[in-house]
Protein backbone atom coordinates (compact mmCIF):
# COMPACT_ATOMS: atom_id res chain seq x y z
CA UNK A 1 0.00 0.00 0.00
CA UNK A 2 1.36 3.72 -0.54
CA UNK A 3 2.47 5.61 2.49
CA UNK A 4 2.51 9.14 1.98
CA UNK A 5 5.65 10.92 3.20
CA UNK A 6 6.36 14.27 4.14
CA UNK A 7 9.86 13.68 2.64
CA UNK A 8 8.63 13.49 -0.61
CA UNK A 9 7.64 17.37 -0.92
CA UNK A 10 11.40 17.74 -0.12
CA UNK A 11 12.23 16.08 -3.06
CA UNK A 12 9.89 17.45 -5.39
CA UNK A 13 11.29 21.11 -4.10
CA UNK A 14 14.83 20.09 -4.73
CA UNK A 15 13.26 18.61 -8.58
CA UNK A 16 11.78 21.81 -9.40
CA UNK A 17 15.35 23.74 -8.97
CA UNK A 18 17.11 21.62 -11.10
CA UNK A 19 19.21 21.65 -13.40
CA UNK A 20 20.06 25.29 -11.97
CA UNK A 21 20.52 23.54 -8.84
CA UNK A 22 24.36 21.75 -8.83
CA UNK A 23 23.69 19.87 -6.13
CA UNK A 24 22.20 15.52 -6.03
CA UNK A 25 20.20 14.88 -2.80
CA UNK A 26 21.10 12.70 -0.77
CA UNK A 27 18.73 10.48 1.94
CA UNK A 28 19.98 9.65 5.20
CA UNK A 29 17.63 7.47 7.79
CA UNK A 30 18.29 4.72 10.13
CA UNK A 31 17.68 1.59 8.79
CA UNK A 32 14.56 0.63 7.44
CA UNK A 33 12.75 4.25 7.58
CA UNK A 34 11.73 3.02 3.68
CA UNK A 35 14.48 5.70 2.27
CA UNK A 36 14.63 2.87 -1.15
CA UNK A 37 10.86 2.57 -1.55
CA UNK A 38 10.13 5.97 -1.07
CA UNK A 39 13.01 7.43 -3.63
CA UNK A 40 11.88 4.31 -6.45
CA UNK A 41 8.12 5.45 -5.84
CA UNK A 42 9.43 9.20 -6.64
CA UNK A 43 11.53 8.42 -9.51
CA UNK A 44 8.29 6.40 -10.90
CA UNK A 45 6.19 9.33 -10.66
CA UNK A 46 8.85 11.73 -12.25
CA UNK A 47 11.05 10.63 -14.91
CA UNK A 48 10.77 8.16 -17.83
CA UNK A 49 13.83 6.58 -16.78
CA UNK A 50 15.37 5.71 -12.89
CA UNK A 51 18.45 3.87 -13.21
CA UNK A 52 19.28 1.93 -9.96
CA UNK A 53 22.40 0.66 -8.36
CA UNK A 54 22.55 -0.73 -5.03
CA UNK A 55 26.14 -1.09 -3.80
CA UNK A 56 25.19 -3.60 -1.62
CA UNK A 57 23.24 -6.37 -3.37
CA UNK A 58 25.79 -5.90 -6.58
CA UNK A 59 29.20 -5.42 -4.96
CA UNK A 60 30.81 -5.06 -8.74
CA UNK A 61 28.63 -2.13 -9.63
CA UNK A 62 31.47 -0.31 -7.51
CA UNK A 63 33.92 -1.11 -10.66
CA UNK A 64 31.67 1.33 -12.01
CA UNK A 65 33.06 4.26 -10.19
CA UNK A 66 36.83 2.89 -9.50
CA UNK A 67 38.21 4.84 -12.62
CA UNK A 68 37.55 7.92 -14.44
CA UNK A 69 34.70 10.06 -12.50
CA UNK A 70 33.60 12.42 -15.13
CA UNK A 71 29.65 11.63 -15.66
CA UNK A 72 30.24 10.21 -19.61
CA UNK A 73 32.53 7.78 -18.43
CA UNK A 74 30.45 6.92 -15.38
CA UNK A 75 27.07 7.04 -17.73
CA UNK A 76 29.29 4.57 -20.41
CA UNK A 77 29.93 2.14 -17.27
CA UNK A 78 27.11 2.02 -16.02
CA UNK A 79 25.11 0.97 -19.36
CA UNK A 80 27.98 -1.72 -20.15
CA UNK A 81 27.17 -2.91 -16.71
CA UNK A 82 23.18 -2.73 -16.92
CA UNK A 83 22.61 -2.94 -20.98
CA UNK A 84 19.04 -1.41 -20.40
CA UNK A 85 19.68 1.71 -18.83
CA UNK A 86 18.34 4.46 -20.68
CA UNK A 87 19.59 7.97 -19.82
CA UNK A 88 17.03 10.15 -21.40
CA UNK A 89 18.51 13.83 -20.65
CA UNK A 90 16.41 16.02 -18.25
CA UNK A 91 14.27 13.30 -17.53
CA UNK A 92 16.14 10.52 -15.87
CA UNK A 93 17.13 10.00 -12.48
CA UNK A 94 20.67 8.25 -11.32
CA UNK A 95 19.77 6.09 -7.86
CA UNK A 96 22.73 5.62 -5.68
CA UNK A 97 21.56 2.97 -3.09
CA UNK A 98 23.26 2.16 0.21
CA UNK A 99 26.39 4.83 -1.21
CA UNK A 100 28.39 3.91 1.99
CA UNK A 101 29.64 1.12 0.61
CA UNK A 102 31.04 2.81 -2.24
CA UNK A 103 33.29 5.23 -1.43
CA UNK A 104 34.44 6.75 -4.51
CA UNK A 105 30.12 7.00 -5.56
CA UNK A 106 30.07 9.37 -3.04
CA UNK A 107 32.77 11.02 -4.37
CA UNK A 108 31.34 11.08 -7.83
CA UNK A 109 28.15 13.27 -6.48
CA UNK A 110 29.99 16.23 -7.10
CA UNK A 111 30.62 15.98 -11.14
CA UNK A 112 26.94 13.89 -11.18
CA UNK A 113 25.05 17.28 -9.72
CA UNK A 114 27.02 19.86 -12.08
CA UNK A 115 25.50 17.35 -14.76
CA UNK A 116 22.54 19.48 -16.05
CA UNK A 117 21.65 16.29 -18.45
CA UNK A 118 20.49 13.87 -15.21
CA UNK A 119 19.69 13.90 -11.62
CA UNK A 120 21.32 12.16 -8.72
CA UNK A 121 19.97 10.51 -5.30
CA UNK A 122 22.01 8.58 -3.04
CA UNK A 123 20.50 7.12 0.04
CA UNK A 124 22.29 5.69 2.77
CA UNK A 125 21.81 4.63 6.14
CA UNK A 126 23.17 6.96 8.98
CA UNK A 127 25.34 4.10 10.10
CA UNK A 128 27.37 3.58 7.25
CA UNK A 129 27.95 7.35 6.11
CA UNK A 130 29.10 7.92 9.40
CA UNK A 131 31.31 4.91 9.83
CA UNK A 132 32.11 3.97 5.93
CA UNK A 133 32.36 6.73 4.22
CA UNK A 134 36.00 9.05 4.49
CA UNK A 135 35.14 12.68 5.04
CA UNK A 136 37.79 13.39 2.20
CA UNK A 137 35.40 12.42 -0.14
CA UNK A 138 32.26 14.09 1.31
CA UNK A 139 31.55 16.76 -1.68
CA UNK A 140 30.71 19.70 0.37
CA UNK A 141 28.52 22.31 -1.02
CA UNK A 142 27.05 19.52 -4.02
CA UNK A 143 24.82 17.40 -1.42
CA UNK A 144 21.38 18.74 -0.10
CA UNK A 145 20.82 16.27 2.54
CA UNK A 146 17.33 14.99 4.59
CA UNK A 147 17.12 12.51 7.32
CA UNK A 148 13.89 10.44 6.74
CA UNK A 149 13.35 9.10 10.40
CA UNK A 150 9.98 6.61 11.11
CA UNK A 151 6.54 7.56 10.67
CA UNK A 152 5.34 10.88 12.21
CA UNK A 153 1.70 10.56 13.76
CA UNK A 154 0.87 12.94 10.97
CA UNK A 155 2.07 10.60 8.66
CA UNK A 156 0.20 7.16 10.16
CA UNK A 157 -3.45 9.08 10.37
CA UNK A 158 -2.84 10.29 6.85
CA UNK A 159 -2.35 6.37 5.83
CA UNK A 160 -5.35 5.40 7.89
CA UNK A 161 -7.11 7.48 6.05
CA UNK A 162 -7.72 10.70 7.66
CA UNK A 163 -8.27 13.53 5.19
CA UNK A 164 -6.16 16.85 5.35
CA UNK A 165 -9.32 19.03 6.47
CA UNK A 166 -9.62 17.27 9.55
CA UNK A 167 -5.69 18.00 10.37
CA UNK A 168 -6.21 21.36 9.60
CA UNK A 169 -9.85 21.77 11.78
CA UNK A 170 -7.42 20.28 15.25
CA UNK A 171 -4.46 22.94 13.84
CA UNK A 172 -6.97 25.49 14.01
CA UNK A 173 -8.29 24.74 17.16
CA UNK A 174 -4.73 25.05 18.77
CA UNK A 175 -3.88 28.42 17.07
CA UNK A 176 -7.60 29.04 18.39
CA UNK A 177 -7.43 27.06 22.05
CA UNK A 178 -10.82 26.20 21.16
CA UNK A 179 -11.76 22.09 21.93
CA UNK A 180 -11.99 19.79 19.45
CA UNK A 181 -14.95 18.18 18.62
CA UNK A 182 -15.10 15.40 21.37
CA UNK A 183 -16.16 12.79 19.01
CA UNK A 184 -13.67 13.53 16.78
CA UNK A 185 -11.25 14.27 20.06
CA UNK A 186 -11.50 10.71 21.05
CA UNK A 187 -11.31 8.79 17.78
CA UNK A 188 -7.98 10.79 17.64
CA UNK A 189 -6.81 9.84 21.04
CA UNK A 190 -7.58 6.11 19.48
CA UNK A 191 -5.77 6.54 16.38
CA UNK A 192 -2.66 8.28 18.75
CA UNK A 193 -2.85 4.84 21.23
CA UNK A 194 -2.45 2.78 18.31
CA UNK A 195 0.13 4.91 16.50
CA UNK A 196 2.28 3.93 19.75
CA UNK A 197 1.71 0.27 19.49
CA UNK A 198 2.34 0.02 16.20
CA UNK A 199 5.01 2.30 16.18
CA UNK A 200 6.83 4.14 12.75
CA UNK A 201 8.51 1.46 11.31
CA UNK A 202 7.52 1.56 7.51
CA UNK A 203 7.16 -2.33 7.64
CA UNK A 204 5.24 -2.26 10.97
CA UNK A 205 2.79 0.56 10.17
CA UNK A 206 2.32 -1.19 6.47
CA UNK A 207 1.50 -4.28 8.30
CA UNK A 208 -0.97 -2.75 10.55
CA UNK A 209 -2.49 -1.08 8.59
CA UNK A 210 -3.13 -3.88 5.64
CA UNK A 211 -3.77 -6.98 8.52
CA UNK A 212 -5.30 -5.18 11.70
CA UNK A 213 -4.09 -7.11 13.89
CA UNK A 214 -0.71 -6.55 16.43
CA UNK A 215 0.98 -9.85 16.38
CA UNK A 216 3.19 -9.56 12.76
CA UNK A 217 3.88 -5.77 13.95
CA UNK A 218 5.63 -7.05 17.03
CA UNK A 219 7.32 -9.62 14.86
CA UNK A 220 8.51 -7.47 12.55
CA UNK A 221 9.59 -5.07 15.84
CA UNK A 222 11.37 -7.87 17.12
CA UNK A 223 13.31 -8.34 14.02
CA UNK A 224 14.43 -5.10 13.73
CA UNK A 225 15.82 -5.22 17.25
CA UNK A 226 17.67 -8.23 16.08
CA UNK A 227 18.59 -6.09 13.20
CA UNK A 228 20.15 -3.81 15.01
CA UNK A 229 21.86 -5.57 17.23
CA UNK A 230 23.78 -6.92 13.61
CA UNK A 231 24.59 -4.05 12.75
CA UNK A 232 26.76 -3.00 16.13
CA UNK A 233 28.60 -6.16 15.14
CA UNK A 234 28.63 -4.95 11.37
CA UNK A 235 29.67 -1.13 11.74
CA UNK A 236 31.12 -0.15 15.33
CA UNK A 237 34.45 -0.21 16.22
CA UNK A 238 35.06 -3.86 17.93
CA UNK A 239 36.45 -2.01 21.12
CA UNK A 240 33.16 -0.39 21.59
CA UNK A 241 30.97 -2.87 20.70
CA UNK A 242 30.32 -4.28 24.00
CA UNK A 243 29.96 -1.12 25.38
CA UNK A 244 27.28 -0.17 22.71
CA UNK A 245 25.23 -3.09 23.42
CA UNK A 246 25.07 -2.61 27.17
CA UNK A 247 23.53 1.09 26.72
CA UNK A 248 21.32 0.31 24.17
CA UNK A 249 20.26 -2.75 25.88
CA UNK A 250 19.65 -0.62 29.15
CA UNK A 251 17.49 2.17 27.61
CA UNK A 252 13.72 0.17 27.41
CA UNK A 253 14.87 -1.31 31.37
CA UNK A 254 15.35 2.38 32.40
CA UNK A 255 12.52 3.52 30.90
CA UNK A 256 9.81 1.21 31.78
CA UNK A 257 11.54 1.42 35.95
CA UNK A 258 10.36 5.09 36.02
CA UNK A 259 13.65 6.23 36.09
CA UNK A 260 14.35 8.32 32.96
CA UNK A 261 17.63 9.63 33.26
CA UNK A 262 20.34 7.21 32.18
CA UNK A 263 22.00 6.40 34.60
CA UNK A 264 25.54 4.45 33.99
CA UNK A 265 26.04 3.37 37.41
CA UNK A 266 23.25 0.51 36.49
CA UNK A 267 25.43 -1.31 34.05
CA UNK A 268 29.17 -0.67 36.10
CA UNK A 269 29.09 1.21 39.23
CA UNK A 270 32.40 2.32 38.60
CA UNK A 271 31.53 3.40 34.99
CA UNK A 272 33.04 6.46 33.94
CA UNK A 273 31.53 8.79 31.16
CA UNK A 274 34.62 9.43 29.37
CA UNK A 275 35.18 5.48 28.48
CA UNK A 276 31.38 5.20 27.73
CA UNK A 277 30.97 8.31 25.29
CA UNK A 278 31.85 6.85 21.88
CA UNK A 279 29.63 4.20 22.44
CA UNK A 280 26.57 7.10 23.20
CA UNK A 281 27.91 9.25 20.13
CA UNK A 282 27.64 5.81 17.69
CA UNK A 283 24.16 5.13 19.19
CA UNK A 284 23.52 9.07 18.49
CA UNK A 285 24.82 8.83 14.91
CA UNK A 286 23.27 5.34 13.47
CA UNK A 287 19.19 7.26 14.72
CA UNK A 288 18.61 4.13 16.70
CA UNK A 289 18.77 6.54 20.48
CA UNK A 290 17.18 10.15 20.91
CA UNK A 291 18.81 11.73 23.44
CA UNK A 292 17.75 14.56 25.17
CA UNK A 293 20.29 17.05 27.02
CA UNK A 294 19.46 18.61 30.50
CA UNK A 295 20.04 22.62 30.77
CA UNK A 296 21.00 24.25 33.71
CA UNK A 297 18.80 27.01 32.95
CA UNK A 298 16.15 27.09 30.81
CA UNK A 299 16.90 29.58 28.72
CA UNK A 300 18.09 29.55 25.14
CA UNK A 301 20.30 29.05 23.30
CA UNK A 302 19.58 25.65 25.05
CA UNK A 303 23.23 24.52 23.53
CA UNK A 304 25.22 26.27 25.84
CA UNK A 305 23.16 25.67 28.99
CA UNK A 306 23.85 21.78 28.56
CA UNK A 307 25.23 19.42 30.75
CA UNK A 308 27.28 16.67 29.26
CA UNK A 309 26.78 14.06 31.07
CA UNK A 310 22.87 14.15 32.30
CA UNK A 311 21.11 13.10 29.49
CA UNK A 312 17.57 11.07 29.13
CA UNK A 313 17.62 8.26 25.87
CA UNK A 314 14.56 6.93 24.09
CA UNK A 315 14.77 4.88 21.54
CA UNK A 316 14.24 6.48 17.73
CA UNK A 317 10.51 4.22 17.42
CA UNK A 318 8.11 4.09 20.22
CA UNK A 319 6.70 0.93 18.94
CA UNK A 320 10.09 -1.01 19.07
CA UNK A 321 10.17 0.05 22.76
CA UNK A 322 6.67 -1.02 22.84
CA UNK A 323 7.68 -4.98 21.71
CA UNK A 324 10.47 -5.02 24.19
CA UNK A 325 8.57 -3.74 27.61
CA UNK A 326 4.65 -4.74 27.41
CA UNK A 327 5.52 -7.98 27.29
CA UNK A 328 1.97 -8.65 24.96
CA UNK A 329 -0.08 -6.32 26.73
CA UNK A 330 -0.54 -4.08 24.22
CA UNK A 331 -4.17 -4.34 24.01
CA UNK A 332 -4.42 -2.54 27.53
CA UNK A 333 -2.57 0.15 26.14
CA UNK A 334 -4.90 0.38 23.22
CA UNK A 335 -7.97 0.64 25.30
CA UNK A 336 -6.49 2.81 28.33
CA UNK A 337 -7.11 0.27 30.60
CA UNK A 338 -5.25 -2.08 33.13
CA UNK A 339 -2.55 -1.54 35.19
CA UNK A 340 0.12 -0.62 32.59
CA UNK A 341 1.76 3.08 33.61
CA UNK A 342 2.53 4.22 30.05
CA UNK A 343 4.48 7.14 31.28
CA UNK A 344 7.29 6.65 29.48
CA UNK A 345 5.90 5.59 26.01
CA UNK A 346 4.33 8.82 26.20
CA UNK A 347 7.08 10.79 26.39
CA UNK A 348 9.16 8.41 24.34
CA UNK A 349 6.26 9.37 21.98
CA UNK A 350 6.70 12.99 22.23
CA UNK A 351 10.61 12.98 21.84
CA UNK A 352 10.26 11.12 18.70
CA UNK A 353 7.13 13.30 17.40
CA UNK A 354 8.82 16.66 18.12
CA UNK A 355 11.97 14.98 16.27
CA UNK A 356 9.82 14.37 13.64
CA UNK A 357 8.29 18.15 14.04
CA UNK A 358 12.13 19.24 13.19
CA UNK A 359 13.71 19.78 16.66
CA UNK A 360 17.07 18.60 15.45
CA UNK A 361 18.04 18.74 19.66
CA UNK A 362 16.16 17.64 22.61
CA UNK A 363 16.46 18.91 25.81
CA UNK A 364 14.97 18.98 29.34
CA UNK A 365 15.12 20.86 33.08
CA UNK A 366 15.73 18.96 35.87
CA UNK A 367 16.78 21.49 38.96
CA UNK A 368 16.18 20.16 43.13
CA UNK A 369 14.16 23.73 43.85
CA UNK A 370 12.19 23.85 40.64
CA UNK A 371 11.06 19.61 39.66
CA UNK A 372 11.42 18.08 36.37
CA UNK A 373 10.08 19.43 33.46
CA UNK A 374 9.91 16.78 30.74
CA UNK A 375 10.81 18.68 27.52
CA UNK A 376 12.12 22.40 26.40
CA UNK A 377 11.30 23.81 22.95
CA UNK A 378 12.22 26.65 21.57
CA UNK A 379 9.56 28.27 19.13
CA UNK A 380 11.23 31.07 17.95
CA UNK A 381 9.93 33.41 20.63
CA UNK A 382 11.93 31.98 23.46
CA UNK A 383 12.04 28.80 25.83
CA UNK A 384 8.92 27.21 26.05
CA UNK A 385 8.22 24.22 28.55
CA UNK A 386 6.36 20.81 27.64
CA UNK A 387 5.31 18.44 30.37
CA UNK A 388 3.55 15.55 29.37
CA UNK A 389 0.91 13.35 31.28
CA UNK A 390 -0.21 10.29 31.26
CA UNK A 391 -3.34 9.78 33.42
CA UNK A 392 -6.36 12.02 34.43
CA UNK A 393 -4.30 14.56 36.24
CA UNK A 394 -2.92 16.91 33.99
CA UNK A 395 -4.14 19.95 35.86
CA UNK A 396 -1.60 19.58 38.42
CA UNK A 397 1.93 20.40 37.28
CA UNK A 398 3.94 21.46 40.24
CA UNK A 399 7.50 21.75 38.67
CA UNK A 400 6.08 23.26 35.51
CA UNK A 401 4.22 26.15 37.64
CA UNK A 402 7.32 26.72 39.96
CA UNK A 403 9.13 26.89 36.70
CA UNK A 404 6.81 29.52 35.51
CA UNK A 405 6.60 31.28 38.37
CA UNK A 406 10.27 32.05 38.18
CA UNK A 407 10.86 35.89 37.33
CA UNK A 408 14.33 35.51 36.50
CA UNK A 409 13.62 33.01 33.12
CA UNK A 410 10.69 35.11 32.16
CA UNK A 411 9.06 32.08 30.37
CA UNK A 412 5.39 33.14 28.89
CA UNK A 413 3.93 30.04 28.51
CA UNK A 414 3.58 26.50 28.69
CA UNK A 415 2.35 23.32 27.21
CA UNK A 416 0.89 19.91 28.89
CA UNK A 417 0.32 17.14 26.80
CA UNK A 418 -2.05 14.74 27.87
CA UNK A 419 -5.42 12.79 26.83
CA UNK A 420 -7.53 16.50 28.01
CA UNK A 421 -8.97 18.94 25.18
CA UNK A 422 -7.66 21.80 24.73
CA UNK A 423 -7.59 24.23 27.11
CA UNK A 424 -6.28 27.38 27.83
CA UNK A 425 -5.12 28.50 31.31
CA UNK A 426 -3.00 31.57 32.07
CA UNK A 427 0.16 30.91 30.17
CA UNK A 428 -0.25 27.02 30.20
CA UNK A 429 -2.38 25.70 27.34
CA UNK A 430 -3.33 21.90 27.52
CA UNK A 431 -3.55 20.01 24.14
CA UNK A 432 -4.32 16.56 23.68
CA UNK A 433 -0.89 14.09 23.15
CA UNK A 434 -1.90 13.88 18.76
CA UNK A 435 -1.53 17.95 19.00
CA UNK A 436 2.49 17.51 19.32
CA UNK A 437 2.69 17.03 15.43
CA UNK A 438 2.21 20.74 15.21
CA UNK A 439 4.84 21.87 17.89
CA UNK A 440 7.40 22.80 15.33
CA UNK A 441 10.28 25.05 14.99
CA UNK A 442 9.94 28.47 13.94
CA UNK A 443 9.31 28.65 10.36
CA UNK A 444 13.04 30.43 8.69
CA UNK A 445 11.75 30.20 5.73
CA UNK A 446 9.17 33.26 6.22
CA UNK A 447 10.01 36.52 3.87
CA UNK A 448 11.17 39.24 6.33
CA UNK A 449 9.53 42.69 5.55
CA UNK A 450 12.49 45.50 5.19
CA UNK A 451 11.49 49.55 4.79
CA UNK A 452 12.30 51.28 1.80
CA UNK A 453 16.12 51.64 1.84
CA UNK A 454 16.26 54.07 -0.81
CA UNK A 455 14.10 56.80 1.24
CA UNK A 456 17.72 56.65 3.40
CA UNK A 457 19.46 58.14 0.50
CA UNK A 458 16.51 60.49 0.42
CA UNK A 459 16.64 61.69 3.70
CA UNK A 460 20.76 62.41 3.22
CA UNK A 461 19.76 64.75 -0.12
CA UNK A 462 17.27 66.75 1.98
CA UNK A 463 14.43 65.20 0.23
Amino acid sequence: MDIERTAYKNLLEWKSKRPNLAKAFMLKGPRQSGKTWLIRKFGKENYKSVVEINFHTDPASRDIFSGSLSPDDIIMNISAQQLDAEFIPGNTLLFLDEIQECDRAYAALKPLAQDKRFDTIASGSLLGLGYKVSSASYPVGYVQEHILRPLSFLEFIKALGIQQNVVDHLRQCMESKKEVNRSIHERLLSLWRTYVVVGGMPDAARTFIETRTLGPVVEIQKTLHHDYELDVMKYANKNDVAKIKAIYDKIPITLASGSRRFMLSEIDKNARYERYESGFAWLFDSGTVLPCLNVTEPVIPFEVNRERILQKLFLSDVGMLCAQTLGGSQFELLSGQGNINPGYIWESAIAQELTAAGHEKLFYFDKKSVGEVDFLVCDGSGAVPIEIKSGKDWKRHKALDRLLATRTWQIGKAYVLSQGNVESDGPVTNLPWYMSMFLAPADLDTAIDFPDLSQIGDQLNGK
